[in-house]
């Protein structure tokens, strides 16, 4: 039994051991139930050995998806998205490996080690840094507090003593931090790697956060990544208004939405999330019911985050200031929400207010639900933006702006959204004096974004690369029944230990099953027994992966033991077969340069019965 395990078993028994990262590792890929988990965000119909749904990383209208339990894996056959149980809830939580692993780790009841046992160095740096941020969550919090002055103007901004407490909002003074952290046993360098403390030239260490009311960026776990703080300096221009953690090990601002890790469940029951621009309009929503919003945190809005919102819904309502800029940078969006295949609109606040918080304090939470509930496609909203700013376009104009139109369109990856979009154009093309074709004229779709690789390694060799196939095409130069072959060694692992002495690589013809097949022998000798397929191929080569992931699809119907191993006596007695008749060939040409003796003469009748012997049970009636 693994050791530093934590059992609990269905009768309640519990008890813990010492153990390395990796044998916990693998005890949660063991518990975790792949089905499950893919099956809170997809709906999975069984199909055969294996379950298939819409893939939830692209704009899926067939089922593209399939788990295979055996294996532990998924694989979409049209975006190539694919891997274990960890990389399902990396890619869906947007997570790190090692969240998701304490994420499925507390699922399961199995019990980390800890960090300071895996890399001596580097764990105990991150453990540091992580301890830092939770003591000044805590610490901003109680300063807080502590400050009338700041508590009156944070409630005269409309935050609540309920949203205080909930979010961890907090001040951070014009010092104390640092002293508070040495007291409390946490070194400058932690706190740097936090993003809290700055070294200056001279080796003086000092706060990144002074006299600023503290918003906690939290995950989707709810823990605290890095902070944002809003000035309460006045008549400080040359002061940024707000300011974020810098990157960290924690905290990508490309990466994250403030917010996400509350509204994901109603984004997702919804199928719509609304994207605000500052922590206080986010408040504000979240005050007054509106649970399907997140803010950007003062960013131009990426590619990664909109990879976040589609994994939770298919609409994205921008409900930016009212100002030029706002509308910008709500325009500036669209390339990046629609090449993720996302149904953006836009919420104009129409000259009512500059930000939806003012909107708020002028018409109250209905005036907040109306705006969002009036929202305009972005079509409706670029088309009626250029009509009322050029009353009289040139033909220079109408050109120019037809080109952002088209560039816009050909962006969104799914053919029936595209058509969507220019029927929802339909209405304005009259007074441009175009046609429906105008739009549908190719202006060069960009190049397609590929998967970033894995950070530091971790699971490269679980994300499977992107295959358009076909089952013929998984075939493309192999041999059928050598792929059938390791299907069924990979169904039945046990029968790997029956023919790894009769069934060598080079017996196989593509290099792809040659590789694979010798891998399963090493895995056989180093765990001197049958290979455990899920461990196996969760640390297959990427592209070895992916071809594990396809001869599942290809032999949807898994034999059982017994049939299994009589299909195995049959490919052996093939393969001695042809194994004879290459023997003959060589034999052949040998006889055809000796004349001195007639022992390849000898030798190829003797290999023919043999061949005959070998093959005559398949010829009885």
């Amino acid at each position: 039994m693994p050791s530093g395990l934590e059992f609990v078993p269905a009768k309640g028994i519990s008890f813990q051991v010492m153990v390395s990262l990796e044998q916990a590792k693998e005890e949660v890929r063991s518990r975790a139930d792949l089905v499950s988990v893919v099956g809170r965000r997809v709906a999975l119909k069984r199909k055969g050995a294996y379950f298939v749904g819409r893939c939830p990383f692209h704009d899926d209208h067939d089922p593209s998806m399939h788990v295979n339990t055996q294996l532990g894996i998924y694989k979409c056959f049209v975006c190539g998205a694919g891997g274990d149980v960890f990389k399902f809830v990396m890619e869906i939580e947007h997570m790190g490996f090692r969240e998701a692993l304490e994420l499925l780790a507390r699922e399961t009841g199995v019990t980390l080690p800890d960090r300071s046992a895996e890399d001596p160095q580097i764990a105990i740096r991150h453990g540091a840094a992580r301890s830092a941020l939770d003591f000044a969550q805590d610490w901003f919090h109680k300063r807080l507090l502590d400050s009338p002055d700041v508590l009156s103007y944070a409630k005269r901004r409309g935050l609540t003593d309920g949203e205080i407490t909930d979010f961890h909002l907090g001040f951070a003074p014009e010092g104390g931090l640092l002293d508070a952290a040495r007291q409390g046993g946490h070194s400058m360098e932690s706190l740097e790697g936090a993003g809290l403390a700055v070294q200056g030239e001279r080796g003086q260490w000092r706060e990144r956060f002074r006299l600023r009311l503290i918003f906690p960026l939290q995950d989707m776990s709810k823990r605290v990544v890095g902070f944002a703080g809003r000035n309460l300096r006045k008549g400080r221009k040359d002061i940024p208004k707000y300011l974020n953690s810098p990157e960290t090990d924690f905290y990508r601002k490309s990466q994250f939405l403030f917010g996400l890790g509350y509204a994901r469940s109603e984004i997702a029951k919804l199928g719509e999330a609304v994207v605000v621009e500052g922590y206080m309009d986010w408040m504000a929503l979240w005050r007054h019911g509106i649970r399907n919003v997140v803010a950007v945190s003062g960013t131009a809005f990426t590619r990664d985050q909109a990879r976040l919102l589609a994994r939770h819904g298919k609409r994205v309502v921008c409900f930016f200031d009212g100002d030029k800029a706002g509308l910008a940078a709500a325009e500036r969006s669209l390339p990046v929400l629609l090449a993720e295949g996302l149904e953006a609109k836009i919420a104009d606040l129409a000259q009512k207010a500059k930000d939806p918080d003012e909107l708020l304090k002028a018409e109250g939470p209905e005036g907040l639900r109306e705006c969002i509930a009036r929202s305009r496609h972005w079509v409706h909203f670029l088309m009626s933006g250029f009509r009322s700013n050029t009353p009289y376009p040139s033909p220079e104009d109408k050109s120019e702006f037809l080109r952002r139109v088209r560039a816009l369109l050909a962006t969104i990856p799914d053919d029936d959204l595209r058509e969507q979009c220019i029927r929802e154009a339909h209405p304005h093309l009259e007074i441009l004096g175009v046609g429906d074709q105008d739009l549908r004229k190719p202006v060069g779709k960009p190049e397609p974004v590929r998967a970033a690789p894995a950070r530091n390694g971790q699971f490269a060799s679980a994300t499977f690369p992107v295959h358009h196939t076909a089952k013929k095409e998984i075939l493309s130069g192999i041999r059928r029944v050598e792929a059938q072959f390791l299907h069924v060694i990979l169904s039945h692992p046990t029968l790997a230990l029956d023919v790894r002495d009769t069934v060598h690589p080079s017996d196989l013809g593509s290099e792809r099953c040659q590789e694979l097949w010798d891998l399963i022998l090493a895995s056989c000798e180093l765990a001197d027994g049958p290979l455990e397929p899920r461990s196996f191929v969760a640390n297959l080569e990427s592209s070895l992966a992916g071809f594990v992931a396809e001869l599942f699809q290809l032999f949807e119907v898994r034999q059982d033991e017994l049939e299994a191993r009589a299909w195995l006596d049959d490919f052996q007695r093939d393969l001695e077969a042809r194994r004879m008749r290459k023997q003959r060939r060589i034999l052949t040409a040998q006889a055809r340069i000796s004349t001195e003796t007639d022992r390849p003469l000898s030798e190829f009748s003797e290999l023919l019965a043999r061949e005959q012997h070998l093959l005559s049970p398949r010829m009885e009636p």
